[in-house]
């Protein structure tokens, strides 16, 4: 028996989207602060001695791994809907933000890369893809 959006007691897929997109924006906008990385660029260089190369080589790096977070988020957004990607990717993103402040030393480049670059950088594509993934969804053709 085919359902419609009228049927009493039956919710339409798109019920509640200006909250979603409110919430989506905010990702967003958090997931931004990626693009802050050149704030740390001289301090780094002065404080381990590192080269510019050095010091831009994690943000590089989480740039460069958005696409298997987005891959890996998406296939399981498919599965299990936009919510617990978008809040793993956020948490991933968080903890590698904060396991990056353990450099501590010139020593430590590859901490930096490996928290900030790369998990953080998987956690960003994930959390980052799901507002983009589901906007046709939240707003479908001929919606008002």
């Amino acid at each position: 028996m085919a359902h419609t959006a009228t049927d009493p007691g039956r919710s339409t897929p798109t019920r509640g989207r200006w909250g979603l997109v409110v919430a989506a924006v905010l990702v967003q906008l958090a997931l931004g602060a990626v693009y802050a990385w050149s704030v740390f660029n001289t301090p780094l260089q002065q404080e381990f001695g590192w080269a510019k190369w050095q010091a831009v080589l994690p943000f590089e790096v989480a740039i460069g791994t958005i696409f298997i977070g987005s891959l890996v988020g998406g296939r399981i957004q498919d599965r299990r809907g936009p919510r617990p990607v978008a809040l793993g990717g956020g948490v991933l993103y968080a903890v590698g933000n904060m396991l990056a402040s353990l450099t501590s030393s010139g020593d430590d480049l590859w901490l930096l890369v490996l928290t900030y670059g790369v998990l953080g950088g998987i956690g960003l594509g994930a959390a980052y893809i799901t507002p983009i993934a589901m906007l046709a969804k939240w707003f479908p053709t001929g919606a008002a």
